[in-house]
């Protein structure tokens, strides 16, 4: 379930997951 959740969340988002990834990283 959370592997589904993960990839809807990431084809919703896009771009936007590598924006919030910076944003943990930093």
């Amino acid at each position: 379930d959370k592997y589904i959740a993960l990839g809807e969340w990431a084809g919703c988002f896009g771009i936007k997951e590598k924006d919030i990834d910076k944003d943990l990283v930093i």
